[in-house]
């Protein structure tokens, strides 16, 4: 998959949209891996998935804000 940035965050949808899908995310000082289950048909669209992966970073930037 073709990697794009998002806050910050390089962002790498190892393999393709499946029902588990894996997506690294990194920036110079957090990295994650993340295991994302697509259970509905909806959820394998490209567009909705890109969605689901900013949606969680969000909350990660929030997580670690709230930590500061």
């Amino acid at each position: 998959m073709i990697p794009f940035k998002y806050k910050g965050y390089k962002i790498e949808i190892v393999g393709a949209v499946a029902p588990t899908t894996k997506v690294k995310a990194f920036n110079n000082t957090d990295d994650n891996i993340f295991y994302f289950k697509n259970f509905n048909k909806s959820d394998l669209l490209f567009h909705n998935f890109i969605n689901k992966v900013k949606k969680c970073i969000d909350k990660r930037i929030q997580y670690l804000e709230q930590m500061n």
